[in-house]
């Protein structure tokens, strides 16, 4: 899966990261859209 990490202020990249392993109860779901939160962006 890719994943947006954030090393720090104004150091953002797209990585590929392994797939999280889940318990008997898990839910994997397919994300469509997300949202940046706006403190991030201030960070950023």
């Amino acid at each position: 899966m890719q994943a947006a990490v954030f090393h720090e202020p104004y150091n953002l990249e797209l990585a590929d990261c392994p797939m999280p392993k889940m318990g008997s109860a898990g839910l994997r779901i397919q994300v469509e859209a997300f949202e940046i939160c706006g403190t991030d962006k201030h960070i950023y």
